[in-house]
Parts: structure tokens; sequence; C-alpha cells
């Protein structure tokens, strides 16, 4: 992953998401609200709003 284009993308004011070598996804503050994603995540209890951005992060791939 580039590491510019990650610190970019984790400082900025608007929601922004990357992804990792290992393909985990990396949300910024912004977008982590937009998702009203908590700041630890449950593997057995995943948040639909992430299953839906992961689907979503599949299909484009």
């Amino acid at each position: 992953m580039n590491d510019i284009l990650t610190y970019t993308c984790l400082h900025l004011n608007t929601p922004c998401a990357v992804t990792g070598n290992l393909g985990a996804p990396f949300f910024n503050s912004a977008m982590k609200e937009l998702l009203n994603l908590p700041d630890r995540i449950d593997a057995d209890e995943i948040p639909l709003s992430l299953q839906l951005f992961l689907a979503q992060k599949r299909f484009v791939e």
C-alpha cells in the first residue's frame, strides 16, 4: 500500500477508505462516522453498513 496515499486518506476531513495489502479496509474518522462504525468491530457482529461497503468493494474489484 502506498504510504503517502494512506496518510493522506486517513487525515482528510472528507470520507475516505483505503485497502491494505491483505485486503483489509482502513477508514478515516469521517468515513467511520458516515458508515456509523464503532471504534472496534466484533468479527461475529459486522455492522450492516460495513457489510454493504465490503460487498461493493468486491463488486468493484
